[in-house]
């Protein structure tokens, strides 16, 4: 087979129009409007693209991928001219007649803030929020304005030949254009269709030479049904193109796996046939092919189509008995992809379920939850699934009591959240990986009876009884009982507890830790006494030592 140069439309929004020349058409990969009374409210879903005046100002956006461009090389000097394309869906005409001519355009304006269409408002340029733009940040100078006051108008074409050029020469970034009126404070409301309608906005780019920009289209256009009973389509055709030509001697052709492209015939340029074998076997069937174009780029295509021998095979799945249809496969009411024996997507209509088994309906679902005691009217205990619910608290034990019979639920064992808080907290704090079979110490426990911890070390239990240790208080309040500083003046309390003066038996008794000392003071020298016989001493007795 020879190579072919092929011309017409082609995928991808890219259109081959003489063989010396070449027009690419790029749709666009995001746009939106941004309006100024609504700053944080994304549009990017909508189907128009808004430019209005002051009270709503609005503006639009578009961005397109020069990717192919860029990809291919493509240079200034085969750029012979690049539009911007939009087609309107509404213009008030409320436009001025009179005045400076900017009253009546809007301008295009390279962005130069890269956007989200998802999250785009008149605030924010993506949901974060990392540019702030407040409307946009664009260029000083627009690209190119049009006059649009005419409601005539259906097509407004933008001159953006510079700005291409600047972004292939220059290797600059492309955020795409902003679009708003040149005088925003003037009437005049016109709206875009957006790339969600049927005519969305266009980069058109005429080049001075032919560039392979995208791979080649390729499509299984026969058969055309996808069902044929007895008699099978009598071919299989594929279309295909490219915008510099495809490599005929590339084309596959497979069915059920089996190459059939030697059987293949190419009766024109942009189409192959091959015919299909009449003993076609019973059931589905897989058609798939390949082409290249001269670059070298690949493209596939699938398509399936079921034939059925006659009538009676339509359904090899089924069996029909005598009073019933059985089948060993999934089956699916408003689905093609059962994952269960029955697989419905809407609605069924039966009869209340009498059985075991039977399947349930609303009504019945609505009487059963009648009874339950959630919102029971007639309070009879007699006639609830759960008629009684206990604790145990010495066994630990709920009781719940349904439809008459007692079960039991034991709780002893169950770790509460305080339990387990606890235990983590006993833990090492610095034990990163909280797995307590690799601690030194693995429990530690406290018996209140016994007064004692018991800390299980590497699988070795060791006791640690507190009886006859002195806290704190215990030595505070012994210290306290001492008689040095009272502060407390509790008799009760003291080491001496009292001391008493009999005068007539010259005794002194003290009370030390409730026992009784008598000391008798007859035959003690006084104070007076010892002074008087001091000074019977010789006068001359300086020393006065005794």
């Amino acid at each position: 087979m020879k190579k072919l140069l092929l011309n017409g439309l082609l995928l991808l929004g890219i259109t081959a129009t003489t063989t010396n020349a070449q027009t690419v058409v790029l749709k666009p990969i995001a746009d939106s409007t941004i309006i100024a009374s609504s700053p944080d409210l994304p549009q990017g879903f909508l189907p128009t693209i808004d430019v209005k005046p002051q009270a709503s100002t609005s503006r639009g956006l578009v961005k397109f991928d020069l990717t192919p461009l860029m990809d291919n090389q493509v240079t200034v000097a085969d750029i012979d001219s690049a539009v911007v394309e939009f087609t309107v869906n509404l213009n008030n005409g409320e436009w001025p007649t009179k005045g400076k001519p900017t009253l009546r355009t809007i301008d295009i304006t390279p962005l130069i803030t890269d956007w989200q269409e998802s999250s785009v408002t008149w605030n924010c340029s993506d949901i974060q929020c990392t540019n702030a733009w407040s409307g946009g940040n664009f260029s000083a100078t627009p690209t190119d304005d049009k006059d649009v006051s005419s409601a005539s108008v259906s097509k407004v074409q933008f001159n953006v030949l510079n700005d291409i050029q600047q972004f292939i020469a220059l290797n600059m970034a492309n955020y795409g254009w902003i679009i708003k009126k040149t005088e925003e404070g003037s009437p005049g409301i016109i709206l875009f269709q957006s790339k969600e309608s049927e005519q969305p906005p266009s980069l058109i780019i005429n080049l001075s030479k032919t560039f392979d920009l995208a791979p080649p289209s390729i499509a299984v256009v026969e058969p055309t049904d996808q069902i044929y009973i007895e008699t099978p389509p009598a071919q299989i055709t594929i279309s295909y193109a490219d915008d510099v030509g495809v490599n005929l001697d590339s084309i596959k052709v497979f069915l059920d796996s089996v190459d059939i492209t030697s059987n293949c015939s190419v009766p024109g340029l942009s189409f192959i046939t091959c015919p299909i074998p009449t003993e076609l076997a019973n059931g589905d069937h897989l058609i798939s092919a390949s082409i290249e174009d001269n670059s070298g780029k690949l493209t596939p295509v699938n398509s399936k189509f079921t034939f059925y021998l006659d009538q009676s095979t339509t359904s090899p799945q089924w069996v029909d008995g005598a009073d019933k249809v059985t089948t060993q496969v999934n089956v699916g009411i408003g689905t093609d992809n059962p994952n269960a024996k029955l697989e419905v997507s809407g609605n069924v209509i039966a009869d209340t379920p009498t059985q075991d088994g039977h399947l349930t309906t609303k009504g019945y679902v609505d009487s059963e939850l009648a009874n339950v005691a959630d919102s029971d009217l007639d309070k009879d205990p007699a006639n609830e699934l759960i008629t009684a619910t206990s604790f145990d608290q010495q066994s630990k034990t709920i009781t719940v009591t349904d439809q008459g019979k007692a079960h039991n639920i034991a709780l002893t064992g169950m770790a509460t959240e305080d339990f387990v808080t606890t235990q983590v907290d006993e833990l090492d704090n610095k034990d990163k990986d909280k797995d307590p079979t690799n601690e030194l110490i693995t429990t530690a426990n406290f018996d209140q009876i016994t007064k004692t911890i018991t800390v299980t070390e590497q699988g070795q239990a060791h006791n640690i009884a507190l009886t006859g240790m002195a806290t704190e208080d215990f030595v505070t309040t012994q210290v306290d009982e001492l008689d040095n500083n009272d502060k407390d003046k509790d008799p009760t309390n003291e080491l001496i507890t009292a001391a008493n003066f009999d005068q007539i038996n010259k005794t002194i008794t003290v009370t030390e830790q409730n026992q009784a000392h008598n000391i008798a003071l007859t035959g003690m020298a006084t104070e007076d006494f010892v002074t008087s016989q001091v000074d019977e001493l010789d006068n001359n007795d300086k020393d006065k030592d005794p």
